[in-house]
């Protein structure tokens, strides 16, 4: 049987790693710096606030700070930033018992279909071959 795949709930998650690690994505302490990975914490910089368009916004800033990189160039890799511009994701998902949380990819919402990737602690747009997924864990 296909695994059967839907768009992510809105909602607040931790994004964790799906390499064993369990690391957290976080949003950097500036804008223009690029998005890793860290030890899990509660702290705000590891939750994002993922809308039903996509939208990942970083809950460490007041204001409004979102994942960005720039889809009309074709670089892969290319960084993927904190920014005051957002950009709509394509998270499509699957409930997984073992780690009671989604999993999924995250994907550039535009035909090269780019995925978020792990370049050592740093988050990047990779080609759309990544079979990079994460796991999107609901903040309590």
């Amino acid at each position: 049987m296909a695994v059967r795949r839907f768009a992510l709930p809105p909602g607040l998650y931790y994004i964790k790693t799906t390499d064993g690690t369990g690391r957290n994505v976080v949003s950097p302490g500036a804008d223009n710096q690029q998005l890793f990975v860290g030890t899990p914490s509660p702290d705000p910089s590891q939750q994002w606030l993922i809308s039903g368009d996509g939208t990942m916004r970083a809950m460490n800033v007041t204001s409004g700070r979102f994942s960005l990189a720039n889809l009309n160039l074709a670089l892969v890799p290319q960084a993927v930033i904190r920014s005051t511009s957002s950009v709509q994701w394509s998270i499509n998902v699957e409930w997984d018992d073992a780690s009671n949380s989604y999993l999924g990819p995250i994907m550039a919402n535009d035909s090269s279909k780019r995925r978020f990737a792990l370049n050592g602690n740093n988050i990047e747009l990779a080609a759309a071959s990544s079979n990079q997924e994460w796991n999107f864990v609901p903040v309590k």
